[in-house]
Order: C-alpha cells, then structure tokens, then sequence
C-alpha cells in the first residue's frame, strides 16, 4: 500500500510583531444559527498573546462556522 497523499495544506501566518497589549483576539456576544439549528449563542472569549487553543467538537457543531467568523468570511 502506498501511503496516502494530503489532499491540500493549510497555513496561518499572523504578524505578532506589533503587540499593543496582552489580548491577541476577542470575541464578544456573537451568536449564529441556520435557521432553527443553533449553533452558539451570546459567546465570548479571549486569546491572549501566546496562548495555544484548541477547537474540538463533532462535525457540524460550528467549528469552521466560528472560524469563518472570526475571519470576516461569514456574517454573525
């Protein structure tokens, strides 16, 4: 068997060379839903610089909904 090729890469650069303070993200009361599926409600949280976080959960719960987000590629 031949081992399995990536079918694509994916790669996040953000320039932290300009820090003004100690959060790196913010996120405040954003809520999002299709329809009547609610995905979150009212969430908010905050990354400081240098922490490492993770983003779990089963498929369709809102994960890359959360990104897109948070990129300005989806409306909240």
């Amino acid at each position: 068997a031949e081992p399995v090729k990536p079918e694509y890469t994916v790669h996040f650069s953000i320039d932290t060379s300009k820090k003004t303070g100690k959060r790196f993200l913010e996120v405040q009361n954003i809520t999002k839903a299709f329809g009547e599926r609610t995905l979150f409600t009212n969430a908010n949280f905050t990354i400081q610089h240098d922490e490492k976080v993770a983003i779990i959960g089963p498929n369709g719960s809102g994960k890359t909904t959360l990104l897109k987000i948070i990129l300005g590629q989806e409306t909240a």
